[in-house]
């Protein structure tokens, strides 16, 4: 993801090779990488440190505890050049202008950098499509899920007040006046079995980026209620990576970093710092208002009547 999203930079011909570090670089046993992934849990191979040089340090500074290193370790080697020249380093332009003129080494890591950060977690941009008309029954939604790379499922979920409980929503099949409409604008996933989107696609999945997001569609059936309301969705997303590895090698363990877990319900504290997963992640909720007559519409939609 990271090696596709920073592009060539237009100082290489192609974008990063990728792989572990033993097959790319060479073989790293025991290294800063070993350590800053494993010294929290594989501590029958850590020995604290007792510098002497400056003063010393601080022996309760070198004992870590369960939550503390659980990094991933993601080296770039940038330039075979320790200082390439100032012609292939790039502008400001460059970050968000891929190919372009101003790209270079620095907008290049700069995007790779951008696609770590938002990978920490997913995040949902929602919004109506479509207004309800009388008696289909069901609002037309589309959203894109940024931080994922899969998305396994998706869950419409509606309450009247912000203080209410969310209660879940199924997603519909689209009358066929509406999938005829959403053929013509080129929409896809528009026509639903009753239940759960099941599947989708990640800003970061293969073939999409920040340039070109996908979005996945549904129309949400309305609730019987009357007055105002919020409807949000509910993602699982990239769930595989929380799970424990398969095949003949793989170790006897689960994922062991922050970044991984963090794609469940997890939670690690060290030093102050709380690392939070969860397993579903909630959109911001649009605000509908319902009628008996009209049923539901988002308020942000102009054709949508208080």
């Amino acid at each position: 993801v990271m090696s596709r999203y920073a592009g060539s930079g237009r100082v290489n011909r192609a974008p990063y090779r990728y792989s572990t570090m033993n097959e790319i670089v060479y073989p790293v046993h025991g290294g800063m990488e070993d350590w800053g992934y494993a010294a929290s849990w594989d501590t029958s191979h850590v020995t604290p440190c007792a510098p002497k040089a400056n003063g010393g340090y601080a022996a309760e500074k070198t004992h870590y505890g369960r939550d503390a290193i659980r990094a991933v370790t993601i080296l770039v080697e940038t330039s075979d050049q320790k200082m390439p020249p100032a012609s292939t380093l790039g502008g400001e332009e460059g970050v968000y202008g891929a190919g372009g003129p101003a790209d270079g080494h620095v907008p290049r890591n700069m995007r790779l950098a951008l696609a770590s950060i938002d990978l920490l977690q997913p995040h949902i941009e929602l919004a109506p499509s479509l207004p309800a008309r009388p008696g289909e029954g069901c609002l037309r939604l589309e959203w894109q899920v940024w931080g994922a790379i899969k998305v396994d499922d998706t869950v419409a979920l509606w309450r009247a007040t912000p203080t209410s409980a969310w209660e879940e929503v199924p997603f519909v099949a689209a009358p066929p006046s509406r999938r005829k409409l959403a053929s013509a604008v080129g929409l896809s996933h528009f026509s639903l079995a009753d239940g759960r989107v099941l599947g989708g696609d990640g800003v970061w999945a293969t073939g999409h980026s920040p340039f070109s997001p996908p979005t996945i569609a549904g129309c949400a059936r309305t609730p019987p209620h009357v007055g105002s309301a919020q409807l949000a969705v509910s993602v699982r997303a990239d769930s595989s990576w929380a799970a424990s590895p398969s095949g003949q090698f793989a170790p006897k363990l689960p994922p062991q970093t922050h970044f991984a877990r963090a794609r469940s319900e997890y939670k690690a504290k060290h030093g102050g710092f709380e690392v939070v997963g969860r397993s579903r992640w909630l959109s911001a909720p649009i605000a509908l208002n319902c009628s008996a007559a009209f049923g539901c519409c988002a308020l942000q939609n102009r054709r949508c009547s208080r």
